[in-house]
């Protein structure tokens, strides 16, 4: 029997669609590819994806202590080998190696195997890559308000590095998404409290300080009526905004100020600092940027936006 590993990202939610890296995986043994030393207290380790169709590989970093202080890379790999390699069938071959789960329900603790727990493993976090010069994408990066109906089924995310800069490209279709007559409310699925309609969510330590975005119509909206074209990008610190929320209180990253037409882009940049476009972490929503007709569901719409960030800002 084959051992199957286990890992898990301190919150683990579930509904959120095939868009987004998993919080929670279990992988075999078998598919461990290897491990790349990131930091002197980080580690990345890489596994064969159940659906290659697009070349990504899983890729879990972990973060642990220094060597000085019992860690280090060289400890973790010789801990994987061990547990890749045990012959324990008590547990039917299913092994938890780094559970930090702990912020999805009350009464869940952390649970880490003995073997990684005596190299100070503390955080564990979920991402996929296509080569190594693509970056680590972690948690939710979006809510399920934006899972759409049309190809994408979600905000399709692909991040990577350029002169140092990091670029985080998320395409959004809007089929399926409701956008209300209002102006400034938010755009997303019309289903329930729990429809959180964020489009992305930058994880500075994953997609840096952003200080650049752009935002480019690829396929002009459509609606069966009173199609809301005028469509503004927003910022906010609250994850949990839905359709039809009145997000005016937010942080307007791109205002259209006009319809959008298919090839029209538009930018914004930071142009003096020390500063952000957006405060770190914050979620970003799309909202209507005029009052329309009356509210309608979108059949088609695509936009591509690209979030250039940094680790650091150095004016």
């Amino acid at each position: 029997m084959e051992n199957y590993l286990y890992f898990a990202e301190s919150v683990v939610q579930t509904g959120i669609g095939g868009g987004s890296p998993p919080e929670a995986l279990l992988v075999p043994a078998s598919s461990y590819l290897g491990a790349d030393p990131l930091t002197s207290v980080s580690t990345c380790l890489y596994f064969a994806p159940m659906d290659a169709a697009d070349g990504r590989r899983h890729r879990i970093t972990l973060n642990h202590a220094t060597t000085a202080n019992g860690g280090g890379y060289k400890g973790l790999v010789n801990a994987m080998a061990a547990i890749c390699n045990s012959t324990n069938r008590s547990n039917g071959g299913f092994i938890v190696v780094a559970d930090s789960e702990t912020g999805t329900a009350t009464d869940k603790s952390a649970e880490y195997n003995p073997l990684v727990t005596s190299i100070g493993l503390t955080t564990v976090s979920i991402g996929t890559a296509r080569s190594r010069r693509d970056l680590a994408v972690s948690g939710t990066t979006y809510g399920p308000g934006a899972l759409d109906t049309g190809a994408l089924t979600g905000p399709q995310l692909h991040r990577w590095t350029e002169n140092g800069i990091i670029i985080s490209e998320v395409l959004v279709d809007l089929t399926g998404l409701k956008s209300q007559s209002n102006n400034t409310d938010v755009i997303a699925v019309d289903d329930d409290a729990d429809a959180h309609g964020y489009i992305y969510r930058n994880v500075v330590a994953d997609g840096g300080t952003i200080f650049k975005v752009d935002m480019i119509c690829v396929e002009l909206p459509t609606a069966s009526s009173n199609v809301g074209l005028d469509i503004d990008l927003v910022s906010n610190s609250n994850g949990t905004r839905i359709y039809d929320y009145d997000l005016s209180g937010g942080t307007y990253i791109i205002t259209a100020g006009n319809n959008w037409a298919k090839g029209s882009s538009l930018s914004t940049q930071l142009e003096t600092g020390p500063a952000a476009i957006s405060a770190a972490n914050d979620y970003f929503y799309l909202t209507s940027g005029a009052a329309h007709t009356s509210a309608s569901i979108y059949t088609g719409g695509q936009f591509i936006f690209r979030f250039y960030g940094t680790m650091a800002f150095d004016w």
